[in-house]
């Protein structure tokens, strides 16, 4: 994984829909949180692999490596985006996270580190297994609901998650 190549190819794109659409998209943080996740990701990719071979599912890696993960990037990930000196400690922001509540800069980076590893486990399962064919709004992966339907260049029209990021054919 190209950590500059990725990142570079995240602009592009979020300048195309920001110009298509018309949309007021703070692209400096929407940047600051996708180099962010691609640290965790390219870090947690060879991990997400073994997970996937081994047929554990995304909520396996996730309770066996986001306490780890997220006291790793949880005060870096604060200080890009500006936020260090208005965040709880992670402990208590991830436990703020499990009873519901997500009004916390805390729990929003909280959030965004989970969102990188379960992206790890799509990354790793569309190489091991490719891309399925599910007649679904829910993401196969990670279950989360999607509304975005993309047209690809093969013809075929595919889901995108919001969550995990991993596309499937419908």
């Amino acid at each position: 994984m190209n950590i500059d190549r990725e990142l570079d190819e995240f602009k592009y794109g979020l300048n195309r829909v920001k110009r298509i659409l018309k949309l007021e998209i703070p692209l400096d943080v929407a940047i600051t949180i996708e180099k962010n996740q691609l640290a965790i990701i390219k870090s947690l990719l060879p991990i997400a692999r073994d997970f996937v071979k081994r047929g554990s599912r995304l909520e396996d890696l996730i309770s066996q490596t986001s306490e780890k993960i997220i006291k790793e990037y949880y005060y870096e990930f604060a200080e890009d985006l500006d936020i260090k000196n208005d965040i709880e400690e992670p402990e208590e922001a991830l436990n703020n996270l499990i009873a519901g509540r997500t009004d916390t800069n805390g729990t929003k980076i909280v959030v965004l580190i989970t969102q990188a590893i379960a992206r790890s486990y799509a990354m790793a399962y569309e190489e091991i297994y490719g891309i399925k064919e599910v007649r679904d709004y829910r993401c196969p992966l990670c279950g989360s609901e999607s509304d975005i339907i993309v047209k690809w260049s093969d013809g075929s029209y595919r889901m995108i998650c919001p969550f995990c990021g991993y596309t499937w054919i419908i």
